[in-house]
């Protein structure tokens, strides 16, 4: 049950940010700027579940703030990756799951192998590690990713009529 209720949180935090919270960050400041606010706020809370790793307790309040900035990064780069290429918005999606799934399936047994190889905290301050790499390489590549920053001029047409037939199906 415990773990039910966890990941019942992570979830729900998740749900809330991707849905009201990230819309608004997006709308009173660049994608790019979201991504460089969340993701050191990201890996904060994966050192500090890795330091914390022992207390019950400390591991679900990250994981559940883990859900809230998840989601957050969930929706602000969806919306950049469709924003980068030239590419049809469904290749272009096909492409950015098809990278998240590969990496949700590679984290979990190379966690388990760096906690058996090392103890429980590498794992999470491997993962930290990882997301200020992602991080500095936004921050250094924003000129060339100012792009995804600009609204189209379809996008609320192209929004509506996604709307539309999601309504009509």
């Amino acid at each position: 049950m415990g773990i039910g209720f966890t990941f019942f949180g992570w979830g729900v935090a998740l749900a809330v940010t991707s849905v009201w919270v990230a819309p608004l960050l997006m709308r009173r400041m660049p994608r790019t700027r979201v991504i460089l606010l969340v993701l050191p706020l990201l890996a904060i809370d994966l050192v500090v579940a890795g330091l914390l790793v022992s207390s019950a307790a400390a591991l679900v309040t990250c994981i559940v703030i883990g859900g809230l900035l998840l989601g957050i990064m969930n929706t602000v780069l969806t919306e950049a990756v469709m924003e980068a290429t030239d590419l049809p918005r469904s290749v272009a999606s096909s492409a950015y799951s098809a990278v998240r799934f590969l990496g949700g399936a590679m984290a979990p047994p190379l966690a388990a192998a760096l906690w058996h190889a090392l103890n429980a905290t590498v794992p999470y301050l491997v993962a930290a590690a990882a997301v200020l790499i992602a991080a500095l390489t936004v921050f250094l590549g924003r000129k060339a990713l100012a792009h995804i920053d600009d609204e189209p001029a379809d996008a609320e047409t192209e929004d509506a009529a996604a709307i539309l037939i999601g309504d009509a199906a």
